[in-house]
């Protein structure tokens, strides 16, 4: 994560899940949310099946988001790229 995102997470009231995180992904390359820490995944991400995506999308909308901003995992095939899109899709 670097010191970064923890700092800011933490400020913004996600200490405890920040913690969790760290905790539970001593390497790099691991990438695990524990249960503790679902809270901050629910709270600033968009994730699940294409229905589940959209749907979690649709508070952002009615919170006044009109352009969120998509982030894709590193090193997508061009497949798994058209399928994240997809979802994102009316």
């Amino acid at each position: 994560m670097g010191p970064l995102y923890p700092r800011t997470l933490a400020r913004g009231g996600f200490e405890k899940e920040v913690r969790a995180i760290v905790a539970a992904n001593p390497t790099r390359d691991s990438a695990v949310v524990p249960t503790e820490a679902e809270t901050l995944l629910e709270q600033l991400t968009i994730f699940g099946t294409p229905e589940q995506a959209r749907a979690r999308l649709e508070p952002w909308y009615g919170a006044g988001a009109a352009r969120p901003i998509l982030f894709l995992r590193p090193n997508l095939t061009p497949k798994e790229i058209d399928f994240t899109l997809g979802a994102f899709r009316p």
